[in-house]
């Protein structure tokens, strides 16, 4: 909607304004003209009415140009937001399925996930905060694990950081957050992962976020190989 806004003034600017001026100066010629001591009353009047029938004439002409000129930028604005409805990647159950369909693995997630939901920018802002190596085979922390997604990705369950699960919660709200303002602002083909659109994940994430556990050295992560689904939250 920014952009409607912002051009509106230049449509004046290089159209309305310009006949404006016309406007006034052959209105102001005309003016002078009748003033002068030789014209009739009635001319001065008639000529008067003339110039304020062509400055009437002009706005006219002016506000139909702009009412247009927003109906189709209107137009083009509403046809980005709903576009033609699309299917999310289906990323299957482990990393092989995932990696067959082309999804991506997500380091703040810690699981494969469909391009239409992965957040590339946010969770790799995220995923740096958390101490290196991020992950490990022991709940000690003493078997580091290369950031291999294949690696990971074959074992059953890896340990981290504490800060890990402050910062994978942070991800999965912040994008349950984003999907809902888009939605809430109109957008289409909004997307959001299964765990960010799941009332339990949400209350645990709250949960931790809020009351997080004193001295916990480690945090577990079970299945870091697996799929999380991508749903469409907004047609």
């Amino acid at each position: 909607m920014r952009s409607l806004t912002s051009r509106i003034p230049l449509v004046f600017q290089n159209n309305d304004r310009g006949n404006f001026m016309h406007s006034s100066e052959e209105s102001g010629g005309l003016l002078s003209e009748t003033i002068d001591p030789e014209t009739t009353s009635s001319e001065t009047r008639r000529g008067t009415s003339t110039v304020n029938i062509v400055v009437i004439f002009l706005i006219s002409t002016s506000l139909v140009g702009v009412l247009a000129w927003l109906s189709m930028a209107t137009r083009s604005q509403i046809d980005k937001l709903t576009g033609p409805a699309r299917s999310p990647t289906d990323c299957g159950n482990n990393y092989t399925t995932a990696i067959a369909a082309g999804c991506i693995f997500d380091f703040t997630a810690v699981k494969w996930m469909a391009p239409e939901c992965h957040n590339a920018t946010l969770s790799k802002s995220l995923a740096s905060k958390v101490p290196k190596p991020m992950f490990f085979l022991s709940k000690n922390l003493t078997e580091p694990l290369s950031e291999d997604p294949l690696e990971i990705s074959q074992h059953d369950q890896i340990w981290s950081h504490h800060e890990y699960h402050a910062i994978h919660c942070t991800y999965m709200l912040q994008l349950a957050a984003t999907a809902a303002v888009m939605v809430s602002s109109g957008h289409h083909n909004v997307f959001l992962n299964s765990f960010s659109a799941n009332a339990d994940h949400i209350a645990h994430c709250s949960r931790a976020l809020s009351n997080p556990v004193p001295d916990l050295r480690s945090v577990h992560i079970p299945r870091p190989g697996s799929a999380l689904h991508c749903n469409i939250v907004s047609l």
